[in-house]
Formats: structure tokens, sequence, C-alpha cells
């Protein structure tokens, strides 16, 4: 939600509206269930829930979090409003220079590290090393030099290895995907860091 929306293609692969995965997959809401979080693309720290009246009667009426679990403060509700109006407005602008970032970070950062990086335009972005050691090492790098990724061992989608992930956001730059750039560039063991090597 936020992310995703309907009618995706190859110029626009996250879609328009920003209305999530039942829009993106084009099923009809119906007698489905969709539960999501603002926080992720919104930046609002509440999540929701919604579905067939009946269903959602019967979920306020059993559900143990929902019986046992303070409202969010009033503070988080308006930012939550707050945040839906922006994405109403400006959503769709908003995600065109996310993914214009996107496709800048695999065009720069593909040159420093080729055939290493995530073949999607998801804003998470990850470079592949050969083994852990390697990941650490210019993840550490990048650290000391004030730029943060995550570093992750044996991840799912690449066991035995390591990677560092990088999060994208409207707010960044294309300069701070430049200094990425530099800094591992300059990195002293950058020659060895590379699978193609």
């Amino acid at each position: 939600f936020g992310l995703l929306g309907k009618a995706p293609h190859d110029q626009n692969p996250y879609g328009s509206g920003g209305g999530g995965s039942l829009r993106y997959w084009g099923i009809q809401p119906g007698r489905i269930l969709q539960v999501s979080t603002l926080a992720k693309s919104l930046g609002a720290p509440v999540a929701f829930a919604a579905g067939p009246k009946g269903f959602m009667d019967y979920l306020e009426a059993t559900a143990f979090t929902y019986m046992h679990s303070s409202p969010p403060a009033l503070p988080v509700i308006a930012a939550a409003l707050e945040t839906l109006q922006i994405h109403r407005i400006l959503g769709d602008a908003l995600r065109g220079r996310l993914l214009e970032l996107v496709w800048y970070f695999q065009h720069r950062i593909g040159e420093l590290f080729p055939g290493q990086l995530s073949q999607h335009e998801f804003p998470m972005q990850t470079i592949y090393f050969s083994n852990p050691e390697q990941a650490e090492e210019m993840g550490r790098w990048l650290w000391m030099n004030g730029i943060w990724a995550v570093i992750q061992f044996n991840p799912d989608d690449c066991p035995g290895d390591g990677v560092l992930r990088f999060i994208l956001t409207v707010r960044h730059q294309k300069e701070d995907i430049d200094r990425v750039l530099k800094i591992g560039r300059i990195n002293p063991g950058y020659s060895m860091l590379s699978r193609s090597n």
C-alpha cells in the first residue's frame, strides 16, 4: 500500500494510485481482507485492516489484539490522515521520482559492481557479494564514511553469501547515490570485492 497501484507497465512498474497489491494485480476487493501498514511507504506508524463489513464486525468483537491494545495516539492519527492526503494529491509524482532514483542507483552502482545488483525496481536495492566477509567489509567502509547500508549474512535470496541493502526514499538525491559510488571506489579493498574479479 502506497507504492504499488493499478495498471503497471514497463515505464511505470509501480502502477498508479498506490492502492496496494489488490490494485496492482487487478483483483476486485469483494470478500478479501486487506491488511497493510502506512509505515513503509507513507511514514505513518499505523496499520489497517479492511474487508467485508460482516467480517470486520467479527474482528472488532473477537480479535485479541483489537480488544487488548491501546488505540494509536491522536498525533499519530493526525499524521496518518495528513500522509494519506499527500498520497492522494502527490502520490504518483512522488512514486515517479522514487522510480527515477532506483533506476539511477542501478545504473551508477552497476558501474561499481557489474552483475551484482538486484534486478527489480523495488526501493530496497541489493548488492550481492560472493561471501559474507566481502559484504561486511564494504558495509563497514561505507558506514565509516557516513553511508548506512544494511549488511546481511546468508540471506534467503543469497544463501551462503552476503549482501548490502540500500533503502531509497524520495528524500534522497542523485548526489547521495553518487556519493555511494565515490566512497565505494576509494575502499582500499574494492578490487577484491567484485565477483567479476
